[in-house]
């Protein structure tokens, strides 16, 4: 979706980097807009384990939810097969956010059902432990919170958990425009306030 929306985009994989104040200073800092945690990447990686080192540092647009269980609280998976966690739903004051620029309905499909037995698209977000980061969601999904962002000084946090590597070809349009104007609004790098 960011590429189909012409930003430049540079993959890098540090599934195996223990991410420290030095590293995200030389690889990171003001040498990208926007890192994106990507949906493939495990929960046991040292990059999991170090991610939030980023905080503060540099914007982020996240799609890990059980990373949190190293610095904080877990997300979950509250889809199943019976009821897919396919559908976002805007939170109260959240309508006019510019991450649902161009979206229409306070609740919109995000991926399209690709018969996953699991039922699992969207996750629950967890939380930071540290309150200095402390989350506001933005979305829900079945009831549980789901999107959220973060602000520390100039830098935000965006989360849009997702299950695993959810191959973008189930993106619904406006599943697309979510992301695109999440990376987007990190860049404008101004904090929606209610």
């Amino acid at each position: 979706a960011l590429v189909a929306a012409d930003y430049d985009v540079t993959p890098l994989n540090y599934d195996n980097v223990t991410l420290t104040e030095e590293i995200v200073m030389n690889d990171f800092a003001g040498k990208y807009d926007v890192v994106v945690l990507a949906g493939g990447t495990g929960s046991g990686t040292n990059l999991a384990k170090s991610a939030n080192i980023l905080l503060g540092k540099v914007n982020v647009l996240s799609t890990k939810s059980f990373w949190y269980k190293h610095y904080g609280t877990n997300g979950g998976n509250p889809g199943t097969a019976d009821a897919p966690s396919l559908s976002v739903a805007v939170s109260e004051g959240y309508a006019e956010h510019p991450l649902f620029t161009g979206i229409e309905g306070a609740e919109f499909a995000v991926f399209n059902d690709m018969g996953k037995s699991s039922g699992r698209y969207l996750q629950s977000n967890g939380s930071f432990a540290d309150e200095a980061y402390a989350q506001t969601t933005i979305a829900t999904t079945l009831g549980a919170d789901c999107i959220g962002e973060a602000w520390a000084g100039d830098y935000g946090y965006v989360i849009i958990p997702v299950d695993g590597a959810q191959p973008e070809g189930y993106l619904t349009e406006d599943g697309k425009k979510l992301f695109v104007n999440a990376v987007q609004y990190l860049i404008d790098g101004v904090k929606f306030n209610t």
